[in-house]
């Protein structure tokens, strides 16, 4: 999963963006587009699932633009650490993934910000999660934050043991999509 291989700097940043993209830290990364369409094909899952082909040519490749006002600290994407191994995936996955969330330091920032260029930015205001309601750049209903149980429960494997686990754990669901019959298949599709 996306939360699997990112950490963030500053805990308030990771609960914002748990928040804020909702779906996008519960991304499941898959090798190629091809997995992700024959896990579909078989599967007689039907409930949300997101999947991101991390092996995919069509990744943008975008710039983020250079701000220079008071109170910005920054893109999400900055605040991020890859988890060692994944460091490849920052400039591509993580990136497209995280876009253009801001992290601003004070609400005053945020909202000057907003003023100069005529709508509320995409962002983070670290001093007060409750303030981001009152420059209107949040629909605040609840709120969230994330860990990731797998991270943890791996963490005290050397790498190659982390490996041959997932690796396990993957052929386990390829054999059960592979015992479904032909039926659950073609009434899923």
């Amino acid at each position: 999963m996306f939360c699997d291989i990112i950490e963030f700097h500053d805990p308030r940043i990771a609960r914002f963006v748990a928040w804020k993209r909702q779906s996008a830290l519960s991304m499941v990364l898959a090798a190629t587009p091809d997995h992700v369409m024959n896990f579909r094909k078989q599967s007689s899952y039907i409930g949300p699932i997101t999947f991101v082909p991390v092996d995919n040519p069509l990744w943008p490749v975008f710039t983020s633009s250079i701000v220079d006002t008071p109170g910005f600290m920054g893109y999400a994407f900055d605040h991020v650490t890859m988890v060692e191994g994944y460091e490849a995936l920052k400039d591509t996955v993580v990136k497209s993934i995280l876009k253009e969330l801001m992290i601003f330091d004070t609400t005053e920032n945020a909202a000057a910000y907003g003023r100069r260029i005529g709508r509320p930015p995409y962002a983070a205001i670290l001093e007060d999660e409750d303030a981001q309601e009152q420059v209107g750049l949040t629909e605040r209903t609840s709120h969230l934050s994330f860990s990731s149980h797998l991270r943890q429960q791996l963490a005290k494997y050397p790498i190659a043991e982390r490996i041959r686990r997932l690796q396990s754990k993957i052929k386990a669901v390829d054999d059960r999509i592979a015992s479904m019959p032909n039926s659950a298949i073609t009434s899923s599709c």
